[in-house]
């Protein structure tokens, strides 16, 4: 059997089990350095890149604290022996600019801050140790797309995706069961 996880900003992961990874203290240390540094690399003194470089470690150190527990989580939490994974490889290219050739610099920002890549590879690595099997598929209409009906008839905002009935679903568990089922392995869901 096989399980799909939809990664996002605020929610680190939702599989197709309905659950989910959301780390509060993680999200505010990250907001907490991230304004610290913008608050040094505007002085530009020796003493502030000197520490400047500390924040930066301390940063990286805390993302990877992050991914740790979140893959050992996902693990725990499901006997699924295959997870589908979106391919955001180019995810960041694909969505840098606007139709209008505007830079989406608060999105780029956001989207900059969450270890996807990192998080890919150590799951990987840790689900070969207790034999599973990680494998991708396009992302492409994931969040778009109604996962009972399988067509772009609903509209997403913000974290809830409304169906075209009426119906209001979880966006994320709604992109994760999409995945899912792009995956072509028999899967399990909570409704």
């Amino acid at each position: 059997s096989s399980i799909s996880v939809d990664m996002g900003m605020k929610r680190l992961f939702v599989t197709s089990e309905g659950k989910f990874f959301k780390d509060k203290k993680y999200l505010a240390n990250r907001r907490k350095l991230r304004y610290l540094k913008r608050n040094l690399q505007s002085k530009g003194t020796k003493s502030a890149n000197r520490h400047l470089r500390k924040l930066s470690v301390k940063e990286r150190n805390i993302s990877k604290d992050m991914i740790q527990r979140s893959t050992s989580a996902l693990l725990r939490s499901t006997n699924a022996s295959i997870i589908v994974l979106e391919d955001l490889k180019r995810l960041k290219q694909n969505t840098s600019t606007t139709n209008e050739g505007y830079k989406r610099k608060r999105h780029n920002n956001a989207l900059s801050q969450v270890p996807m890549y990192a998080f890919k590879e150590v799951l990987m690595h840790k689900a070969q140790l207790v034999g599973k099997r990680v494998e991708t598929v396009s992302p492409v209409y994931t969040s778009q797309t109604d996962s009972r009906t399988n067509k772009r008839d609903g509209k997403r905002q913000g974290c809830r995706y409304y169906c075209s009935d009426g119906i209001v679903l979880d966006a994320d568990w709604n992109a994760a069961v999409n995945i899912a089922k792009r995956g072509n392995h028999p899967y399990s869901i909570q409704t």
